[in-house]
């Protein structure tokens, strides 16, 4: 049995979805529990963690100057030197921030320490995201190996995709890096641990040899997504969910791989381009649990292409079993069947997510590959979500590539079509 500890520290939590419990994490940690290992998880996308990185003093400094700023834009003749002097105001106060979360990140690294010295893991796994966290996610990490140099340190998440052997280069504290799906290599990696697996012998893994020569080991998908274990946010493994530190809403990870290929999404780079689904039954065994074994009753479909038949199943078991649930998706113009909305409604849906992107079927078709929709097959579907009474969140692309005047008057054109009354939804 190995026993490892699982840590997210994406920076400061800017917007409400980093305060969602996370699902990444949680599945780690029910493949390692199922498989006879222990692990604890530390998520950092937390209130307190909020209150911890931007102080009262300075977050009275920036509610100020945010009114000051208010203020001149409003007030017609403001000064060059009134405007020149809140800049250099505000860049004290970012100064004084960024010192501050540098001296916050370092306190939490001691605390860490204190943490590992007492639960003595066999290996601390970081969930790598772009952006400030990334780069205090490492610091962490070079302070945990200075102290504990015996301990494996191991790297995954959202950044890996998109950067693989580079981490290697900028991070070689690291003692492998995991790229694609991580439910099965971190179950392997506990094994490297125990000394029963080669680091060679583990797929979706990027690591040092002893003469410094990265190697990428192969990829493999997980094609049965039913084999996957549940989900683990119990509050002694998973800290963060007691005590009101998370928003409880859950990302359900029903369906992964996508075939379409759009040139600004990597999903399909991620999870492949083949469009893999839980079945019905384990997809409402999930939700069930969640009202259940944790008491939480919203859940958002986290896959970037879910089928209407599997939610109009689901659907069906909910209403069937009175379960209490409240529910959004993500919907694909191309897929989305808009003839069940009454069920999917009755059953709890309150919202869909629609990528829009853009007015003009040019860039729509060659500048992002979206080939399989038209502007108009996008707006007949979004309206016809609303006009059923569902929520309708429109995501779109501006300035995407090949933007024009006209394409943006397009664009414009064709959002007020769509949201003629405001509670309708919203871009």
């Amino acid at each position: 049995m190995a026993k490892g500890i699982l840590i997210s520290y994406a920076g400061y939590p800017y917007t409400p979805s980093s305060l969602l419990p996370d699902n990444g994490l949680a599945n780690l940690a029910g493949a390692l529990i199922q498989n006879g290992h222990e692990v604890l998880v530390l998520d950092y996308g937390t209130v307190d963690v909020v209150k911890r990185l931007v102080p009262t003093d300075i977050g009275i400094a920036l509610k100020d100057i945010y009114n000051k700023a208010k203020k001149i834009k409003e007030k017609k003749g403001s000064s060059a030197l009134q405007k020149m002097f809140l800049f250099h105001t505000l860049r004290h106060i970012d100064r004084a921030l960024t010192k501050h979360q540098n001296n916050q990140t370092l306190m939490m690294a001691e605390e860490l320490l204190d943490l590992i010295k007492e639960q003595k893991p066999d290996f601390v796994g970081f969930k790598l995201w772009v952006g400030d966290g990334f780069a205090a996610s490492v610091k962490m990490a070079e302070i945990i190996k200075r102290k504990f140099p015996h301990i494996k340190l191991f790297g995954g998440g959202p950044l890996l995709d998109e950067a693989e052997e580079v981490t290697m280069e900028v991070a070689p504290v690291f003692d492998a890096v995991s790229f694609a799906e991580g439910e099965e290599t971190i179950v392997d990696l506990a094994l490297y641990c125990e000394g029963k697996k080669a680091l060679s012998e583990i797929s979706n893994l990027i690591y040092k040899t002893d003469k410094k020569r990265i190697v990428k080991t192969g990829k493999k998908i997980i094609d049965d997504l039913d084999s996957l274990s549940l989900p683990v946010y119990d509050e002694a493994i998973y800290p963060a969910m007691k005590d009101g530190q998370k928003i409880k809403i859950i990302l359900l990870d029903e369906s992964r791989g996508c075939p379409y290929r759009c040139f600004f999404c990597p999903h399909e780079h991620k999870s492949g381009g083949k469009r893999r689904t839980k079945s019905p039954q384990r997809i409402f065994q999930e939700i069930k649990r969640l009202v259940e074994s944790y008491g939480i009753h919203a859940f958002r479909y986290a896959g970037s292409c879910t089928p209407f038949e599997t939610l109009n199943e689901v659907a069906n078991n909910i209403l069937s079993d009175n379960l209490d649930v409240l529910y959004t998706s993500y919907a694909n113009a191309k897929l989305a069947d808009l003839n069940n909305l009454d069920l999917l409604k009755r059953s709890g849906l309150h919202a869909l997510f629609f990528g829009i992107e853009t007015g003009d079927d040019r860039i729509l078709h060659e500048m992002m590959n979206k080939r399989m929709v038209s502007v108009e097959l996008i707006k007949n579907k979004v309206q016809g979500a609303i006009e059923k009474g569902i929520f309708c969140v429109g995501s779109v692309i501006f300035p995407a590539p090949g933007e024009t005047p006209q394409t943006r008057d397009k664009l414009l054109g064709v959002l007020k079509e769509i949201y003629t009354h405001e509670e309708s939804g919203s871009v």
